[in-house]
This record gives structure tokens, C-alpha cells and sequence, in this order.
């Protein structure tokens, strides 16, 4: 190989290179600026990814909701709004990325219901229920809100798997109640629960030491058990509960009291046995809640839109699983008042 020779003149010495060595000293240079130009890309897309996923966490974290409409079925110009009620009943839903989130507020069910009643094409709301219940004020919350709907458009509640105590409560609210055949509905009544872990306490030596201003500040009891006057207060509060809860289905079933109470023991019911006495209307499919719908609004051929409040969780899993995420972590979460079956236990 011919090696050429470059004499290179610095200050009064002379200096020679073969050409061979003047490549390979530039060849480490070339190396060096590839690296750094794909350490710096690296750099970049990480502080992007980086700066991307602290937004999209700090968005969650303050709850925002997307709203979204999803046609079923094309049709008429005349439109029947479905609004999803899926998951445990709850007043406020932590829905950070960080959490499993799951369920429904009265917020979510109010802006879906707002949406519909303030659409002049939308003539009728078809109610999808999928819940076993949750919080008692949500619930009675949500049910007011589709009682005040169905003063001003046809609502028909429907169910294919469950709608219990809470979720029943909502149903009882609409004009009509579409049930499939094998769906687990009813289940009036109210559950409160707490628990005693003083023996545990008494066995690890902890002695726990309350002050308070009244004897029954600290009427959680979960160290001392629930008994005496305690006991009257708490059944007092899941008593009045019930009462209302009676009270509701009745009137928005028009049922009478008395048979509302005789069906209220808190038993669930299947969609036959339901439709049987009185606590829903008829058996069918999806189809059947639509032509229900349809019929109270006095349209046929109509556009089946679905309205959708989605958060994260329910836009990565499907707002169903979600719900059923929700349901089996939450009933025993927090300390109160649930219109609730106890097959969630």
C-alpha cells in the first residue's frame, strides 16, 4: 500500500505525517460526533416523553372528564341518547393514573343528561345500567337528576347483568324498565358496616387513647365494638335510609307502599321474577329498551347515539371492564352509608 508523506510546518520545525495516520486521527473525530448527536436525539426524546406523561398525570389527577358521542345505529335525524351507567355509585371518583378509579358520580350522569336534554334531535334517553349499587346520597343524587330528565323527555332505564340497590334505585326513577330475562335486580335496602379489631388490638398489647368532645365523636367503634346506645343511633341512620329508599320506588314505580315493602327485604330478583311483580316492566333485549324509547317519543328508525363521560381508565380498558374494576375495589373502601347488595362483600 503506498503511504504518502505531508510535511506540515509549525512555527520554524517541520513535522511529518503519513497519509494513513492523518485518516485513522480523523476517523476517532467522526465517531465522537455520531455519538453525541445520538446521545443528544436520546436526551430529547426522553425529556419529551418525560414532560408529555407529567401532563397527561397532572390532567388525571385533576379529574378532567372527556366527553364523547358514538353513533350505534344510523337512522332518522330523530336520535335516542344512551347514557352509560356503569360500576359503583360514588360522589367523587379519584381518577389519577395512579389509581383503579371505576364507577359513576352524579357529575358524570348530569353532564351526559344535560347533553341529551339540550339536543332538540335527541327525543328520547335509554339509561344503560350496569351497577350494584354504591354511596346512598350519589345514588339518590343520580335518581333525582333522571326524575328531573324525565319530566322533560322519555327516559327508559335498561339492565342485561345487574342493577341492584343503588342502581335500582336510579331505574325505579324512569318511565320505563327494560330487563333481560337473567338479570340480577332489586335488592332494596341499606348497608352499614364497621368493625370491632379491639381483641387484635388486646393481643399485640396496643392500648389506644381517644380524647374527644362528645361520647360519640368517635362513634366509628372500631376498637370497642358497636353495643348500647350506639347501636340505636347507627340502625336509626340505616332505618331512615331504607325509608326513603321505599319512599322512592314507590313513587317513581307508582307502586304501593305496602308492596314495595313486602318486596324490600333487600333479596335480589331475577329479571323474570322482577317483571312479575311490578319492580320492572318488561324482559327483552338492548332492542327492546329502544323500542320502548321509540314509542314514548312517538319516532321509529331512529339514530342511537351513545354518549360517553370517559376518563383514562375508561378509555384504556373499555368503560364495562373499568366498571367492573371499580365495583370489586371500592364497596370497602370507606366508612358509610351504601345502597348496596352484599354479595359485593
Amino acid at each position: 500500500m503506498e503511504n504518502n508523506t505531508t510535511s506540515i510546518e509549525s512555527g520554524s520545525s517541520v513535522k511529518t505525517v503519513s497519509s494513513t495516520q492523518q485518516m485513522n486521527n480523523d476517523r476517532p473525530k467522526d465517531s465522537n460526533g455520531c455519538f453525541k448527536f445520538a446521545l443528544i436525539a436520546i436526551l430529547v426524546v426522553i425529556v419529551f416523553v418525560f414532560c408529555s406523561f407529567s401532563s397527561m398525570i397532572a390532567i388525571l389527577s385533576m379529574g378532567t372528564q372527556t366527553s364523547s358521542e358514538r353513533i350505534l345505529d344510523e337512522g332518522s335525524a330523530d336520535r335516542i341518547a344512551v347514557i352509560n351507567v356503569n360500576g359503583m355509585i360514588l360522589q367523587s371518583i379519584d381518577s389519577s393514573i395512579f389509581s383503579a378509579g371505576g364507577g359513576v358520580t352524579p357529575s358524570m350522569v348530569r353532564a351526559d343528561l344535560d347533553s341529551a336534554l339540550s339536543d332538540p334531535s335527541v327525543k328520547a334517553i335509554i339509561l344503560y345500567i350496569e351497577s350494584p349499587g354504591g354511596e346512598a346520597v350519589a345514588s339518590d343524587v343520580i335518581r333525582e337528576y333522571v326524575s328531573e330528565a324525565s319530566q322533560r323527555k322519555p327516559v327508559v332505564a335498561y339492565s342485561g347483568s345487574i342493577a341492584a340497590s343503588g342502581g335500582y334505585m336510579i331505574a325505579s326513577a324512569a318511565d320505563k324498565f327494560v330487563v333481560h330475562p337473567g338479570v340480577l335486580t332489586g335488592s332494596i335496602g341499606v348497608i352499614l358496616e364497621t368493625s370491632s379489631i379491639d381483641g387484635l388490638y388486646e393481643k399485640l398489647g396496643i392500648e389506644t387513647v381517644t380524647f374527644k368532645s362528645g361520647e360519640f365523636k368517635d362513634d366509628s367503634e372500631l376498637y370497642d365494638g358497636v353495643d348500647g346506645e350506639i347501636e340505636t343511633i347507627y340502625q336509626g341512620i340505616v332505618d331512615e335510609a331504607y325509608n326513603d329508599f321505599v319512599d322512592m320506588v314507590a313513587e317513581g314505580r307508582q307502586m304501593d307502599r305496602e308492596t314495595v315493602v313486602k318486596l324490600a327485604d333487600g333479596r335480589l330478583y331475577t329479571g323474570r321474577q322482577a317483571v312479575a311483580n311490578g319492580l320492572a316492566d318488561s324482559m327483552g333485549y338492548f332492542e327492546k329498551a329502544v323500542q320502548e324509547a321509540e314509542e314514548l317519543a312517538g319516532i321509529s328508525g331512529s339514530t342511537i347515539v351513545e354518549y360517553g363521560n370517559q376518563g383514562f381508565w375508561d378509555a384504556l380498558l373499555g368503560t364495562k371492564v373499568q366498571g367492573i374494576i371499580g365495583s370489586q375495589l371500592v364497596p370497602n373502601s370507606s366508612f358509610g352509608v351504601y345502597y348496596l347488595p352484599d354479595i359485593t362483600r
